[in-house]
């Protein structure tokens, strides 16, 4: 489908859309500060209540961000240095270099120890 046997409605659709968006988030804020102000100046303290309960609910994105950090994030993170520490690294520090120091360490000190008991009986 060629873009230039689309309609120019469907074309112009994006820019539609995003001015259509603009005017929602103009009109939330300017109803916001309407009901903020007339709910603040109110002597009904539980609407104002109300009001900042929902209006912080929904400043916040729903908690969102607040379950995302605790819970993925921290998910992630296990995930991670799990499969980073002692997994990868772990098999790497067991069969790379270190591993084969200390398998050499190892074999060093049990051939030292059984040294003097070789040195004696071949002198003698």
């Amino acid at each position: 489908m060629d873009p230039e046997f689309i309609s120019p409605l469907i074309k112009n659709l994006p820019l539609i859309l995003s001015f259509f968006g603009v005017l929602l988030g103009c009109s939330a804020i300017f109803l916001y500060d309407y009901v903020s102000k007339r709910f603040e100046l109110s002597s009904d303290n539980s609407k104002f209540l109300l009001w900042n309960s929902v209006s912080s609910f929904f400043y916040h994105a729903g908690y969102f961000n607040t379950f995302y950090n605790n819970f993925f994030l921290d998910f992630l993170e296990v995930s991670y240095f799990t499969t980073n520490k002692y997994i990868d690294k772990g098999i790497l520090e067991l069969f790379g270099p270190f591993g084969f120091y200390k398998l050499f360490r190892i074999l060093s000190l049990n051939a030292k120890s059984f040294m003097p008991t070789i040195v004696f009986f071949t002198v003698g």
